[in-house]
């Protein structure tokens, strides 16, 4: 079971950014090397989030932008950040925040990467492990925003991740 989990993490993930970066339906958008991809008012709302990005914490967006870069596409439901590929999918939910929400799981993408790198890691570790990697994540992420003033509701969703990642 556990070298079918590897197998697919290391054959999905790839192939949904290959996807994501070629295939989506939609205008594309480039910022360094990350690419973002869906409608015009959805590249309108990152366009705003990466300027926004850029002015509050430049080193964080050139490490997004040159060392650690996502595709980011929009999809109506079901957000999710591809822990092998880079590759961030961003709702209906978080656009409705607006460039704050884009931010939000930008930065969470960048914890996630950081903490994991892009391998399959999470997949093949016990269950402890993967929760402690989770709790870290949502804790920075949760730091990040609120160092830089972002909506108490954005940061408390992530001190609850972070919670129940630990029980």
């Amino acid at each position: 079971m556990r070298f079918l989990k590897l197998l697919l993490a290391f054959l999905w993930d790839p192939a949904n950014r290959l996807c994501a970066r070629f295939f989506l339906g939609g205008k594309r958008e480039e910022f360094g090397k990350c690419v973002f991809s869906g409608s015009e008012s959805f590249l309108a709302i990152c366009r705003e989030a990466m300027s926004r990005l850029a002015q509050i914490d430049p080193d964080f967006y050139s490490d997004i932008t040159e060392q650690r870069p996502h595709v980011v596409y929009y999809t109506s439901e079901g957000s999710t950040i591809s822990l092998a590929s880079g590759l961030v999918v961003i709702d209906r939910h978080w656009c409705g925040w607006g460039s704050t929400g884009v931010i939000a799981r930008l930065v969470e993408a960048h914890y996630v990467d950081r903490e994991l790198g892009r391998s399959p890691k999470l997949i093949l570790c016990s269950t402890r492990t993967a929760k402690m990697h989770l709790e870290t994540i949502a804790k920075l992420t949760a730091d990040w925003l609120s160092k830089h003033g972002w909506p108490s509701e954005l940061v408390d969703y992530y001190r609850e991740r972070e919670r129940r990642a630990c029980g």
